[in-house]
C-alpha cells in the first residue's frame, strides 16, 4: 500500500515582504493608505537585538571552543562577542529586552576576564578605559545637531510638504520611483517588483545637511554613537596604588569578576550613578 504523503498547506504570502500582485482580485489602490506603522520602530528594535545577540552568541561559542583547543584566536573572538553584545544592549535599552542583554554582555565580560584577562589602555600619557562593558554603564551618547533638507523617499518631495505621515503604511510600486531608487527599500537594485504593490512606510532622505553642533544626550538616536573611551584620574591611581606607582605600569581591569557596579545616567544636571543588578 502506498504510503499516504502529509500535504502541508501553502502558507499566505506576506504583504509587508512578498507583496501583492497589482492586478490581483481586490489588490489596493497603488498609492493608498495601508495601515498604521507605528510598531515598525518596535518591529525594527527587536530584530537588531536579536540578530546582534545572534552574533555575539556564535562569537562567544566560537571563543571557548578555541579556548578549549588551546587556539590563540580564541582571545580575538571573545572580543567580538563583547562588541556585538554591547551593540545589542545598547538597541534593547528601555525595553523589556534590556534586562537579558545586560546579564549576557557581563557573562561574556566575566568569562574573557579570567580566561585572557583584561587592562587599562595607556596612550603614552595617561590611562584609559576602552573597554565596551564599562562604556555601555554611561548611558549617554552623541546626537549631531544639523540644518538639511528632507525629502520623501516615496515621492522625493519635501517631508514637510509632502502628503506622506512617518506613522502610516502605503500601497507602493516596487522597482525604480522618482528618487531613481525603489521606493521600497530606496536600493538601486533589489528584488521588489514593478508588478507588486508593498506596504511601505517613507524613509526620511537626508540632503544638504550642514552640522552645526554635537551634543550629549542620554539615548542618542544612532544608538551606538557612544564613547570610545573613558579618561582615568591619575591622582585616582597614584593615590589608590601609593608613591611608588608610575604611568605606564600595567593596570588590570576587574570590574567584569564582580557584580554590576551601576550605570551612570545623563541628567539636566550632570551625570548620576544608579546601581543595577
Amino acid at each position: 500500500m502506498a504510503k499516504r504523503r502529509n500535504r502541508r498547506s501553502a502558507k499566505p504570502a506576506s504583504t509587508l515582504k512578498d507583496g501583492i500582485p497589482i492586478d490581483a482580485p481586490n489588490a489596493p489602490v497603488e498609492g493608498s493608505d495601508a495601515g498604521d506603522a507605528t510598531d515598525r520602530s518596535q518591529r525594527h528594535m527587536q530584530e537588531n537585538v536579536r540578530r546582534l545577540r545572534a552574533q555575539a552568541d556564535h562569537h562567544f561559542q566560537t571563543a571557548r571552543r578555541l579556548h578549549a583547543q588551546r587556539s590563540p584566536a580564541a582571545e580575538a573572538a571573545a572580543r567580538r562577542a563583547i562588541h556585538t553584545a554591547v551593540e545589542a544592549f545598547w538597541w534593547a535599552e528601555d525595553s523589556d529586552l534590556e534586562d537579558a542583554q545586560h546579564a549576557f554582555m557581563h557573562r561574556i565580560g566575566r568569562w574573557t576576564r579570567k580566561r585572557f584577562g583584561c587592562s587599562i589602555a595607556f596612550d603614552g600619557q595617561r590611562y584609559v578605559q576602552r573597554c565596551r562593558i564599562a562604556i555601555a554603564h554611561k548611558r549617554f551618547g552623541f546626537s549631531p545637531g544639523y540644518s538639511a533638507i528632507l525629502l520623501c523617499s516615496i515621492c522625493n518631495q519635501d517631508v514637510s510638504e509632502c502628503p506622506h505621515l512617518p506613522h502610516r503604511y502605503y500601497w507602493i510600486r516596487g522597482g525604480s520611483g522618482p528618487t531613481g531608487r525603489c521606493a521600497v527599500c530606496y536600493q538601486e537594485e533589489c528584488r521588489h517588483r514593478t508588478d507588486r504593490l508593498y506596504k511601505t512606510r517613507l524613509t526620511r532622505i537626508v540632503t544638504d545637511m550642514e552640522i552645526l553642533e554635537v551634543s550629549f544626550v542620554p539615548r542618542p538616536a544612532g544608538v551606538v554613537t557612544r564613547l570610545l573611551e573613558l579618561p582615568v584620574s591619575m591622582n585616582d591611581l597614584q593615590e589608590a596604588f601609593g608613591p611608588e606607582f608610575t604611568p605606564r605600569t600595567r593596570l588590570s581591569c576587574d570590574l567584569c569578576l564582580g557584580a554590576c557596579w551601576g550605570f551612570t545616567e545623563l541628567t539636566d544636571r550632570g551625570s548620576r550613578s544608579s546601581a543595577s543588578g
